[in-house]
């Protein structure tokens, strides 16, 4: 029994000469070894703690070995981070290779835990959203310029919401306008489809004037000034919501003389109202929104999107299949002159479900 003690204590000591902390503080040693063991005989044996402290005190007094050293400036690496991608020095690799497949493991392991800390982050401002200004320069430590507005502001994420629903409505208007509407342009001014176009119009112009003066994030940091705000915004942003917010149909129609014209010619201008679609690019951030809000049933807003997809998908395609009927001027030869009979004498909205 003696002997089987001291080989067991012998071996606790061996094992722990090279750690560099103390096993008791890693938790590597329960407590109830830790008792005092006492031989046979009623000789007191040295305890298992006592053990561990003396070899780890020898074991810190040692000289570092090349292998330490090449922990050490990994460990130093992986404080100082890496950069936003997750990627890392080649002497950080190079020390992470010189320890093995632990050190390659690690290495791993604080590239996920960058990515994790990008996700948070992501998180962490989907949390601040439809807060007030006051709030949001209390909870991030900024002070916002008079003119500059916290893109969580709540009225920012009102108006981005109304903004969204012109984007939604455009993408179904503007193709059935190209498909079924009785005059291309602005003729006759009285029309729907020219009031709700000057409408939309005035929102657009009035939205690029107000993402200047909206602040965005890069790297996790809130950008307030002016200057870069206006660069952010004109790297492509700006081009896109001018083109899609001038109406260029209508100054061509316009420069042609054919604003109240109703030929082929007139029609095939009139194409360039599907300039307009490209506002979509703002449902992106609205996905994107939507689908890191923990507050949404991810399966719902999967599905529904799916949905409206596919149901805008049919839309453009049935006022596609239309169009193109009209342009060769109803032939018999093309579905809509073949079935000339019960199509001729409907509504538009009724022509339309029967393209759908």
């Amino acid at each position: 029994m003696q002997v089987a003690r001291k080989h067991r204590l012998n071996s606790i000591h061996e094992s722990s000469a090279g750690l560099q902390e103390p096993l008791l503080n890693r938790g590597f040693i329960s407590l109830d070894i830790m008792a005092d063991d006492t031989a046979h005989g009623g000789r007191r044996l040295p305890s298992i703690a006592a053990l561990i402290r003396k070899s780890t005190q020898s074991s810190q007094r040692a000289q570092p070995s090349p292998v330490d050293t090449a922990s050490k400036d990994v460990t130093n690496d992986l404080e100082r981070g890496s950069n936003s991608s997750g990627s890392f020095s080649d002497a950080a690799r190079a020390a992470a290779a010189a320890q093995g497949p632990a050190g390659l493991r690690r290495l791993s392991a604080h590239s996920r835990g960058v990515m994790n800390q990008q996700a948070a982050n992501k998180y962490q401002q989907l949390s601040a959203s439809f807060k007030s200004r006051s709030e949001l320069q209390r909870e991030e430590h900024v002070k916002l310029p008079p003119w500059i507005v916290h893109p969580h502001d709540i009225w920012a994420q009102c108006w981005w919401g109304f903004i969204l629903v012109t984007v939604m409505v455009t993408l179904f208007v503007e193709p059935y306008s190209l498909a079924f509407a009785a005059y291309p342009g602005l003729h006759p001014l009285s029309s729907p489809d020219t009031i709700l176009t000057i409408i939309f119009m005035c929102v657009y112009s009035s939205d690029v004037l107000l993402n200047f003066c909206v602040a965005y994030y890069e790297d996790g940091e809130l950008v307030t000034d002016w200057r870069r705000i206006a660069g952010h915004y004109a790297r492509w942003r700006l081009w896109v919501d001018l083109a899609t917010t001038i109406p260029f149909d209508w100054i061509v129609l316009g420069a042609m003389g054919l604003q109240d014209s109703n030929n082929t010619t007139a029609w095939y201008v009139s194409l360039l109202r599907l300039l307009r679609l490209g506002r979509a690019y703002r449902l992106h951030h609205w996905v994107t929104f939507l689908t890191y809000n923990q507050k949404l049933s991810l399966l719902a807003f999967t599905l529904i999107r799916n949905f409206l997809m596919c149901f805008f998908v049919v839309h453009w395609a049935a006022c596609a299949f239309y169009y193109i009927a009209k342009q060769s001027g109803f032939a018999e030869t093309s579905w809509v002159g073949a079935a000339s009979d019960w199509i001729g004498a409907s509504s538009a909205v009724e022509r339309c479900v029967t393209a759908v």
